[in-house]
Parts: structure tokens; sequence; C-alpha cells
């Protein structure tokens, strides 16, 4: 796993926001003090971000004028020719968690402690 920046809009989130009060708690918290939790999980596909972790936490910050956040990025070698898969297929968090763990070990435990 590796750490790299990306501007806000190049961050494809895992899913749409389903909590509007969470998100709204979330909002206020980065207006007030900026970004404070653990990184965003996903793939580096070059142009974009495909997050895996952290939606709400993306579109708060979006909502509060965060232009850029430093993200975890997953090693994921060949994972994808193996599993003859894409980032869209990636819906079960139990499957991404096993090849995660299969490819990525600090990735999985990150994503373990922070799928929302």
């Amino acid at each position: 796993m590796y750490t790299k920046k990306f501007n806000i809009q190049q961050i494809v989130p895992f899913h749409e926001v389903r909590d509007e009060e969470k998100l709204g708690a979330l909002t206020q918290s980065m207006n007030e003090n900026g970004w404070q939790g653990r990184h965003i999980v996903g793939f580096d596909l070059g142009d974009e971000f495909r997050a895996i972790t952290g939606s709400h936490r993306l579109q708060a910050a979006d909502d509060a004028g965060i232009e850029e956040l430093e993200v975890a990025c997953v090693e994921y070698g060949t994972m994808f020719e193996d599993y003859d898969i894409t980032t869209d297929d990636l819906k079960d968090p139990s499957q991404i968690y096993r090849m995660l763990d299969e490819y990525d070990k600090d990735a999985a435990e990150l994503f373990s402690e922070d799928v929302d």
C-alpha cells in the first residue's frame, strides 16, 4: 500500500451517500477541523482513484471545499486479471477483503477497520 494525493474530483466513491445525518456531521466537522480521519482506501487507476471506503467522508470533504486528499492506494498487482474482474465488479465487502488480504495485507487491515 502507498499513499498519493488526488484532486477530489478524480476520486470515484464506492457507493452513494446513504446516511444524510452522518454526512451532515462529517461535513460540519470538516468545515471546522479539515480532514481528520483515516485515509480513504482504493485503487489508483492513473487518471482516477476508485475508492472502496469512505463514501460519506469523500462527499463531506467535497461539501466542505477540500480540493485534494491523500488516499491509500492498494498494491493490487494482477488481482483484476487473476479474478477476471474490473473495479466495477467490486460490490461485496467480504469479497473485497478476501482479495485485498491476498494481494495487500496492509490495505486489507485498513479496509476492515473502515468499511462505510
